[in-house]
C-alpha cells in the first residue's frame, strides 16, 4: 500500500485545527455591549393558538429580561430575539406549562422545530440545528432524564428547619448526580471542552452560592440569628476566587459578592440596620477586596456588576455611584467597562426631581379605575411592590404608621402590585392589612410602570409632590424616615 505523505499531513492539520477549535477558550467568552442572539422556532399547525416567551438573567445589568412574547397556531420562521451581551442560559418557556432550557451566544442563531401536535411527549420531540445545536441537544436530555429529580431534591431544601451542615451535604449529593450525568454523557456525545469547564464551573459556583448565602438569608428572612457551624464556611477553601475561565458566570459574580461580605465585612457593619448609609460602606468595602482578590476582565465586570446592581439598580443612589464610578475610572482595566458604567447611570437617573410623574389608569379591588391625576393637590407616594416580597413585607407595618400619621392631611399611599395574580392580590390586601388606596398593574401597564418609573427592584417608592411633579423617584423607605420629606412637602 502506497504512503500519501501530502493526505496525511493535511489530514493531521484538519484534525489537530479542529481539536484546537474545540478546546481553546472562544473569542465570545467576554461581554459584547449591544449584542443580541436570534432563536427562529418552526412547528406545525394543530388548530390551537400558542405563546413562546422567553426570560434570562443578565450580569449587566442584573436584572430580569423578557423577550417579546410570540402567539401563532403555527410557527414559520418565527423569530425571538435575545438581547444578551454573554453566552447565557436562559430560559424559553411555553404556554402549555414548559420550560425549555437554553445555551445561547451573542451574534449567534439558534433554530428549533416544535411538535405540538404530533405526540404526546411535547419534550422529547424538539429539534435543534445551529452552532450550538449539541449543547442544546445536552442541556434537554439532562432536563428529560435527571431534570425532575434535581428539582424534587432542591425544592425539599427549601425547608427552614433543616441544618446548615445537612442542607450543604444535600447540596453536595446533587452537585454529584449533576456532574455524573454530564461525566457518562460525554462518553457517547461530544460537547466543546471549552462548555464542559463552563458547565462544570456553572455548577461549582451554583452550589457555592447557595451555601454561603443561606445563613444570611434565613436571617433576613426570620429576624433571627442563625447560629452558624464553626467549619461550615470551609468549603470556600475549595472553591478558585479569581477564576477567568468562569467569566461569563452569572452565579460566579454573585458567589463573589456574598464571598466578599463574608470575607471582608466587619460584624459591625452587619449587625447595623439596613439602610443606604450601612450600603455604602458595605459597596466601598467589596470594592477594595475586587482590588485585593481580583484581576483584568473578572475584577473589571464584577465592579460594574457591584455598582450597577447595588447602587444605581437597588439604592438610585445616582450622584454617588457617580462619585464611585470616577474614583474607579484609574482602576478599571478596561475602558469600555467604565464607559458602560458611566452610560447606565446616566441612563437610569433619567427621572429628575420636578419631572411630571408618569400618568396611570389602574383598577382598584373593587374593579374601580382610578387615575394619578385624581390626586392632584395631595403629595402622593407611591409603593410598587407585590405580596411574595420580603422587602416588601417589612415595609408594610411602616406604611401603616405612615397612613395614620397623615390621615388628616393632604398625603395620599397608593400601593400598586405588580408580578402577582390578581386574585392572590386581592386575598393578600386582608391578609397582611395593606393601608391606603390599592391598585394592581399587569400587562402592558405593568411594564409601562416598570419603564416610566424605572423600576428595578422591590419595594420601589415615588414621591410627588401637590402639583404632580417628582421630589424623589427612590427616596427613603417608610423605615427610613420619609414622613420628614412628606412634612416638608405639606407644608408648601
Amino acid at each position: 500500500m502506497k504512503f500519501n505523505f501530502t493526505l496525511t499531513v493535511l489530514f493531521i492539520i484538519i484534525f489537530t485545527s479542529i481539536q484546537y477549535s474545540q478546546n481553546k477558550i472562544p473569542d465570545f467568552f467576554t461581554i459584547q455591549f449591544n449584542s443580541k442572539s436570534t432563536v427562529i422556532i418552526n412547528s406545525n399547525y394543530d388548530n390551537k393558538v400558542h405563546s413562546i416567551w422567553g426570560q434570562f438573567i443578565s450580569i449587566l445589568p442584573n436584572n430580569r429580561i423578557n423577550t417579546d412574547t410570540l402567539s401563532s397556531n403555527t410557527f414559520n420562521n418565527a423569530s425571538l430575539t435575545y438581547k444578551i451581551n454573554m453566552p447565557s442560559n436562559i430560559s424559553l418557556f411555553v404556554d402549555t406549562g414548559l420550560k425549555i432550557n437554553l445555551f445561547l451566544v451573542p451574534n449567534d442563531t439558534l433554530f428549533i422545530t416544535l411538535d405540538f401536535a404530533g405526540t404526546n411527549k411535547f419534550m422529547q420531540s424538539i429539534k435543534f440545528k445551529g452552532r450550538f445545536a449539541s449543547i442544546n441537544e445536552y442541556l434537554l436530555k439532562k432536563d428529560l432524564e435527571i431534570g425532575n429529580e434535581l428539582n424534587k431534591r432542591r425544592r425539599r431544601l427549601n425547608n427552614p428547619n433543616i441544618l446548615l451542615t445537612a442542607y450543604a451535604d444535600s447540596l453536595d449529593s446533587i452537585d454529584k448526580v449533576e456532574l455524573n450525568y454530564l461525566n457518562n454523557y460525554i462518553k457517547t456525545n461530544i460537547l466543546p471542552e471549552w462548555y464542559l469547564s463552563y458547565e462544570k464551573n456553572r455548577m461549582t459556583y451554583y452550589s457555592a452560592l447557595l451555601k454561603i448565602s443561606l445563613p444570611y438569608y434565613r436571617e433576613y428572612a426570620t429576624g433571627k440569628e442563625v447560629r452558624i457551624p464553626r467549619h461550615y464556611f470551609d468549603f470556600i477553601n475549595n472553591i478558585k476566587i479569581d477564576n477567568k475561565d468562569a467569566v461569563i458566570l452569572l452565579d460566579y459574580y454573585v458567589f463573589l459578592n456574598n464571598y466578599f461580605y463574608e470575607k471582608c465585612v466587619s460584624e459591625e457593619i452587619k449587625h447595623m440596620s439596613y439602610n443606604r448609609s450601612r450600603a455604602k460602606k458595605s459597596i466601598a468595602i467589596d470594592l477594595k477586596c475586587a482590588d485585593s482578590f481580583l484581576t483584568g476582565e473578572v475584577e473589571d465586570i464584577y465592579k460594574c456588576y457591584d455598582i450597577s446592581r447595588s447602587l444605581i439598580d437597588h439604592l438610585k443612589l445616582f450622584q454617588y455611584a457617580d462619585s464611585v464610578i470616577n474614583e474607579q475610572s484609574t482602576k478599571i482595566n478596561n475602558q469600555k467597562y467604565f464607559n458602560f458604567l458611566r452610560y447606565y447611570s446616566k441612563n437610569k437617573s433619567m427621572l429628575h426631581p420636578g419631572d411630571k410623574a408618569p400618568n396611570f389608569y389602574l383598577p382598584d379591588q373593587n374593579n374601580h379605575y382610578i387615575n394619578l391625576t385624581d390626586y392632584k393637590g395631595k403629595v402622593i407616594l407611591l409603593n410598587f411592590w407585590f405580596p411574595g416580597c420580603l422587602p416588601c413585607l417589612k415595609e408594610i407595618p411602616y406604611e401603616r404608621k405612615l397612613a395614620e400619621e397623615f390621615k388628616n392631611k393632604d398625603f395620599c399611599l397608593i400601593n400598586i402590585c405588580m408580578e402577582t395574580q390578581k386574585e392572590s392580590w386581592i386575598k393578600s390586601l386582608s391578609r397582611l392589612n395593606v393601608e391606603g388606596i390599592n391598585l394592581f398593574a399587569m400587562g402592558n401597564w405593568e411594564n409601562n410602570l416598570i419603564n416610566s418609573y424605572f423600576i428595578n427592584g422591590f419595594p420601589h417608592y415615588a414621591l410627588i409632590d401637590k402639583n404632580g411633579n417628582i421630589y424623589s423617584n427612590n427616596p427613603n423607605r417608610p423605615s427610613e424616615g420619609i414622613s420628614e420629606y412628606i412634612i416638608k412637602l405639606l407644608s408648601k
